[in-house]
């Protein structure tokens, strides 16, 4: 195989590129997955030589990558480029020059140019109900090119190019051949998604088109960003106050030792990348709570236990457009870990009561369930593990037409059927563990998360939470690590959860010696969208200070500022341009425009260096600067007495706090 690299891709490091394409050749072919890191090994065991070549020139393209690979006397290739630098298109297959969108399900055929192939071609498509959204036709290369266009049928495109002479053809199209289907001279067949469409000259491109910001990502601006940290710090203050430490997570980790912490679903949901070092794939960080497993099964926290942790980060998860979610995901959480008691079920679950109180959340429902009670009964009923499994995905989502359909296609009994479909419905205070106790009809395996779940309950009432809970026989949070008790909190207004948890006993093992575990997370956006904030009009002054001062005194523009930075005030500084005269005017309007609670101007003619003018209360009087009476409310004061009033309004705003 030969992997060439032509233009200014050749001047990057090509070995991941290289890599990437042995794995995409070997894995259709291998019993045993092909990945980053063993595709090499792979291709060495199979007596696969690679060769890579460096040129500059590419020709009509900025970058070229061509793949050519020879087998016996047989010889094929591939030969790829980005539009734009960030639009795939192959360019060419074999000795065809196309323009391919590599998407989706894609069917090539190889033959005779003759009249009537193509039509015939769409025919046998068309008779099984397949729509051609785009077709690209294409000779060997020789002789002069003709080019012409054609809409077959609705919603397609459709390029041919066309040689002069007699030749094999090439086509692509967005389609499938069904089984009993003729076609002339087929010789491959390959699957690609409709590519997205291309603007013509003059044609205004979409909102999507045009946006810098990612699908799902957000730029949180100062006021907001201000009140999200606020959130996030009443939130770690009061996690740090029943005894959890902080600790902070890498952004990204390898996919290969992270991956056991993750079910599949969410794997297929990660976004990924090649480490350019090593080769192997890396992925944005998923999920916290696997971080933490892993890092606590490694040792770096230490043999102590328990171990009680906190975090606030972000998760990237890749949800689609219209799934009602952003894909960066804003948590804060806390991990209590080496404990397995319904007195650390109980603490986890009351401090996130706490914590929605302390940022002024009271009208909430936190739903507890038991993990062993639903997948008993499933276990029960007899269903297949798939079958079970579907059920368990339903019963997460609430989704019982979906539930009912699984039930009724596993052919289980109509006592075991009907058990489990009560169990969605079964949520209220204490008698619904009388209702899940008749349910279980003595089964040990149901009695256990019965009676566990029926004690965190208690405790969590005796210590004043009862008004805040509710209990649900079919909570199932969407993570397979879950294994004990369960749940999530919701709010009026908002129609998803604001976050959850539960315990995880066994996910620690999965990357070492397990432990009990058990953990809650908070989505701060959410939070955010849900929380009451003060009006803006209650919003205090956003700097204590503007210092100014004209050009020729910003030495001792720079010694004022700091000097009252120093009293813990928030300061800003800024030199003023124009006349002296103008000088305070200047200074009171950037004041104004900085939102300051005051002015202070330092170098005005006339003045001592230990003296400056200083404008209060600049709010108030936004109405004098405009009428001309800044010199009456401007004062004269020493810089000494400055300072010692900032540090005395510090004081006093330390002793309302």
């Amino acid at each position: 195989m030969t992997v060439e690299y032509s233009g200014e891709v050749a001047s990057l490091a090509i070995a991941p590129l290289t890599i990437a394409v042995l794995k995409g050749l070997l894995n259709p072919i291998m019993e045993a997955p092909v990945n980053y890191v063993n595709a090499p090994i792979v291709a060495k065991e199979r007596g696969i030589e690679v060769k890579e070549v460096k040129s500059s020139d590419a020709g009509d393209f900025t970058s070229l990558i061509r793949v050519r690979v020879e087998a016996g006397k047989k010889s094929y290739q591939v030969a790829g480029t980005l539009y734009r630098k960030k639009d795939p298109r192959v360019v060419e297959i074999d000795q065809f020059n196309v323009e391919v969108v590599p998407e989706g399900h894609m069917l090539l055929i190889l033959n005779i140019d003759r009249p009537g192939v193509i039509g015939m071609v769409g025919k046998v498509l068309g008779d099984n109900q397949i729509n051609i959204v785009r077709m690209q036709c294409a000779l060997e290369k020789r002789a002069g090119t003709r080019c012409s266009s054609l809409d077959p049928m609705r919603s397609s495109r459709t390029r041919c190019l066309r040689r002069s002479n007699p030749a094999k053809t090439f086509s692509q199209s967005k389609s499938r051949l069904c089984p009993n289907s003729r076609a002339p001279s087929i010789r491959s067949a390959m699957v690609s998604a409709p590519p997205k469409p291309r603007l013509s000259s003059g044609q205004v491109p979409s909102f999507r088109e045009r946006s810098l910001v990612p699908v799902g990502m957000a730029t949180i601006l100062p006021h907001a960003a201000k009140q999200v940290r606020r959130l996030e710090e009443q939130l770690l203050a009061q996690v740090n106050r029943w005894g959890y430490d902080e600790i902070i997570l890498p952004t990204f980790e390898y996919l290969d030792v992270l991956a056991p912490g993750l079910e599949p679903e969410l794997i297929e949901h990660c976004y990924q990348f090649v480490d350019r070092t090593t080769g192997r794939t890396l992925l944005l960080r998923p999920d916290a709570t696997a971080q933490i497993a892993r890092t606590v099964a490694m040792g770096l926290t230490g043999a102590t236990l328990p171990l009680r942790l906190s975090y606030r980060t972000s998760v990237f998860r890749y949800e689609q457009e219209h799934a009602g979610r952003g894909r960066e995901i804003f948590q804060v959480g806390a991990e209590l870990i080496g404990l397995d008691d319904v007195t650390s079920d109980s603490e986890v679950i009351g401090l996130m009561i706490e914590c929605l109180r302390t940022i002024g959340l009271q009208s909430f429902k936190v739903s507890l369930g038991h993990v062993g009670f639903i997948k008993g009964l499933l276990m029960r009923s007899g269903l297949s593990a798939h079958g079970q499994k579907l059920a368990e995905q339903a019963t997460a989502r609430k989704d019982l037409p979906r539930l009912e359909a699984i039930l009724a296609s596993e052919h289980i009994s109509k006592m075991a059927a009907r058990a489990i479909r009560e169990a969605p419905e079964l949520y209220g205070q204490e008698e619904v563990l009388a209702r899940g106790r008749v349910l279980a009809a003595g089964d040990p395996a149901l009695a256990a998360p019965l009676e566990r779940l029926a004690q965190v309950y208690q405790l969590l009432c005796a210590a004043g939470h009862r008004e805040s809970l509710l209990l649900d026989l079919g909570e199932f949070r969407g993570f397979d690590y879950y294994d004990g008790v369960v749940f999530d909190v919701f709010a009026e207004g908002m129609g998803a959860e604001l976050g959850g948890g539960g315990r995880y006993d066994h996910l620690i093992g999965r990357f070492g010696r397990p432990l009990p575990s058990t953990g809650f997370g908070l989505d701060v956006d959410r939070l955010f969208r849900t929380v009451e904030f003060p009006e803006e009009g209650s919003v205090s002054a956003r700097v204590d200070y503007l210092v100014a001062a004209p050009r020729r005194a910003t030495r001792l523009l720079t010694a004022v500022a700091a000097q009252l930075r120093r009293t813990r005030s928030r300061v800003v500084q800024q030199t003023m341009k124009g006349s002296d005269a103008a000088l305070l005017s200047a200074a009171v309007t950037a004041g104004l425009a900085q939102q300051a609670a005051a002015v202070v101007v330092v170098g005005a003619p006339g003045m001592d260096h230990d003296d400056v003018l200083v404008v209060e209360s600049l709010a108030a009087h936004g109405h004098g600067r405009r009428t001309g009476n800044l010199s009456r409310l401007s004062k004269k004061m020493g810089l000494a007495d400055l300072v010692a009033a900032a540090r005395r309004s510090r004081r006093q705003v330390k002793e309302r706090s």
